[in-house]
């Protein structure tokens, strides 16, 4: 929308000379509004005509485009070495979330933790190997870093003893 089609917006709610506010509503509002809503419409119609205007599928759809991904359905058209980093992934997630339960139970000694540990130890460092196959600029290849660190931090709090009470 252009400005200068604010100016008509603006003079609904600005107090004119006298001091006193427009009234909102009634037929002034009402024309006001189809006349902005016609000349979207018609901006729509002509964008696509001209040839300055990039295409859709140039424009960057804003910060969540850097890290979306293809749902995993569509596997068979990623690279092999991305299918294999999303696996190892998924399986650090779910170590960390049978960590998590573990903690969370007070039924489960540390000493049963250990070997979920210890397997979590090893997926991510997997997963690391995976990350390093991956281009620098690659979204996923940051996401598993991260995941890699959130769960090296996890397991080092736990050999420190850190929930040792």
């Amino acid at each position: 929308m252009k400005i200068d089609k604010l100016d008509s917006l603006l003079s609904l709610v600005m107090p004119d000379k006298k001091g006193g506010p427009h009234k909102a509503g009634g037929g002034d509002f009402q024309k006001i509004f189809e006349e902005i809503q016609a000349n979207q419409a018609g901006e729509k119609q002509r964008l696509p005509e001209s040839g300055a205007v990039p295409k859709t599928s140039e424009i960057a759809d804003g910060p969540l485009s850097v890290y979306s991904f293809p749902p995993l359905a569509d596997s068979k058209k990623f690279p092999q070495s991305r299918t294999r980093s999303l696996e190892a992934a998924d399986r650090v997630l779910r170590g960390l979330e049978e960590y998590q339960k573990g903690l969370g139970d007070s039924g489960v000694s540390l000493k049963a933790l250990y070997p979920v540990l210890q397997s979590l130890s090893s997926e991510i460092q997997g997963m690391s190997q995976d990350a390093e196959r991956l281009p620098a600029n690659d979204p996923l290849k940051r996401i598993l870093e991260e995941m890699g660190i959130l769960a090296a931090v996890e397991v080092e709090r736990f050999n420190r003893g850190d929930y040792i009470s």
